[in-house]
């Protein structure tokens, strides 16, 4: 599926990347992995955390799935921290 990514975010390999689908309902968490291959078409937001500083986060808005068998990386636009 296409992948979701974000490139300008700081990293250092521990953030916690959690995505969601368009009913707020959680659908994937990974650590230090920033990509989400969708199995349905909708829209996905992410949020990014950095556990060493709980008030530090990254919400990108949502963006819309119209494929499954997409070939790029989309980069998230962020809209907030």
């Amino acid at each position: 599926g296409a992948l979701y990514g974000i490139t300008d975010f700081p990293i250092d390999g521990n953030e916690v990347y959690t995505w969601y689908d368009s009913n707020n309902t959680q659908v994937a968490q990974f650590i230090g992995h920033p990509y989400y291959s969708p199995q349905a078409l909708g829209s996905y937001y992410l949020i990014v955390t950095d556990p060493d500083n709980p008030d530090c986060f990254q919400f990108f808005n949502p963006r819309s799935v119209t494929e499954l068998n997409g070939c790029c990386e989309l980069e998230g636009l962020p809209s907030g921290n």
